[in-house]
């Protein structure tokens, strides 16, 4: 089995910003010995991001749908982005999976510690250790 991200025997604490019920359960079950958290909406992840502490983010573009044209941003993963460095997590290592790659690096230019992979490459990068790599790196550096 691959190495999952697993610094040392810490179990790292993994927020999950993802609407679709299979991305989260693939991302759940990959990371089945880490602390988990999934949130499917923009809003309560930023209001988790400001109360508890993550050791790394996944987050996607495209989370929920909205009705209102003014509130369009409040439905993506660029809404959470741009909140994110008024939170306690400003820091902390995002993985940005969206399929959306314009909105992506658009996400990836605002976040202070983001890679961006698309996920239907998250699975292989996964079993690489691409991500494990990721983490391992930019996580000795809080």
């Amino acid at each position: 089995m691959a190495q999952t991200g697993t610094v040392g025997k810490k179990r790292l604490r993994i927020l999950v910003v993802e609407d679709s019920a299979l991305r989260s359960q693939f991302l759940s079950d990959k990371f089945s010995e880490q602390a988990v958290q999934i949130v499917e909406e923009p809003l309560a992840a930023v209001e988790l991001l400001n109360h508890a502490n993550y050791d790394v983010i996944f987050l996607d573009y495209d989370l929920t749908a909205v009705p209102s044209q003014a509130l369009v941003e409040k439905g993506t993963g660029i809404y959470v982005a741009k909140r994110l460095s008024e939170t306690i997590n400003k820091s902390t290592p995002v993985v940005v999976h969206s399929m959306n790659i314009r909105a992506a690096e658009y996400m990836v230019g605002i976040l202070e510690n983001a890679v961006m992979i698309p996920f239907n490459r998250l699975r292989e990068e996964l079993e690489k250790n691409r991500v494990a790599a990721f983490l391992q790196r930019v996580l000795k550096k809080k």
